[in-house]
């Protein structure tokens, strides 16, 4: 197989023109899809599936930044939940504590 060089924003171009072709495929097209990626590109498979099921090229980074700040809310409130349910038990005051 040969060796293509290709830059990348010719990369990110590709990705945009193909983005919609491969999410709107069936099993057998999206197999073919990713085999001309992957011949035009370089990238390996699984490479070539995961640019491809990621969110669309030049998606809105504010919603995708609001998730991610959200999920960090989200694990800190589980983190202390955490913390409020094991420390009564350590203090031997809670639901897990022995009495004597």
């Amino acid at each position: 197989m040969e060796t293509v060089i290709v830059s990348a924003r010719a990369k990110g171009e590709y990705v945009q023109a193909i983005y919609q072709r491969y999410r709107l495929a069936a099993r057998p097209d999206k197999q073919r899809i990713l085999d001309e990626f992957c011949a035009v590109t370089g990238h390996h498979r699984k490479h070539a599936i995961r640019v491809l099921n990621a969110p669309a090229p030049g998606a809105s980074r504010e919603l995708m930044s609001f998730t991610s700040r959200g999920s960090r809310f989200a694990r800190a409130c589980g983190v202390m939940l955490t913390a409020c349910a094991v420390m009564p038990a350590l203090n031997g005051c809670g639901p897990g504590s022995r009495v004597a």
